[in-house]
């Protein structure tokens, strides 16, 4: 080879050239990386980390409770069917659902139930859309007593 052909001013372009590249991609990846997800979902993570011993508490207290919950969904309609310790139905409840999709929180839904027969509940509004589905239940009863429930479904096309 010629030794012109690698001359000082070729090695350092070459150089150059080589970690100009790797920085465009770094910074392309980057970019993709904060715009696909924006990470953490919760609204302040720390703060609600430092509470956790609140959860379970709240977890404790819902156990002895004993309600038994079974969520259904037929064509992207959501029903949920609760009873007490002892297998009764529960009625008049008052429940709120958040349909949460996993990849974005701006197709997140809220929706509430009405009981269409004694401890069953409809979501009303409209069906959900196919994919999948985080549900999270806040139930409440007239004496005051909190229940929640969280699952995932998958509703098909």
């Amino acid at each position: 080879m010629n030794g012109r052909l690698w001359s000082g001013r070729l090695v350092l372009g070459a150089i150059a050239g080589f970690f100009g590249f790797v920085f465009l991609v770094n910074a392309a990846f980057v970019y993709l990386a904060l715009e696909s997800h924006p990470g953490s979902v919760a609204e302040d993570a720390y703060r609600q980390g430092l509470a956790y011993n609140r959860v379970l508490e709240r977890a404790d207290r819902q156990r002895a409770l004993g309600w038994r919950s079974r969520i259904g969904h037929r064509s992207g309609v959501v029903s949920l069917h609760v009873t007490d310790a002892g297998g009764e139905a529960l009625r008049d409840l008052s429940i709120d659902l958040r349909a949460l999709r996993p990849q974005s929180e701006s197709l997140d839904r809220r929706l509430r139930l009405v009981e269409n027969a004694p401890g069953v509940y409809l979501a009303i509004g409209a069906a959900l859309d196919p994919g999948r589905w985080n549900l999270v239940f806040e139930l409440s009863d007239r004496a005051g007593r909190r229940f929640r429930i969280e699952d995932g479904i998958e509703v098909e096309r």
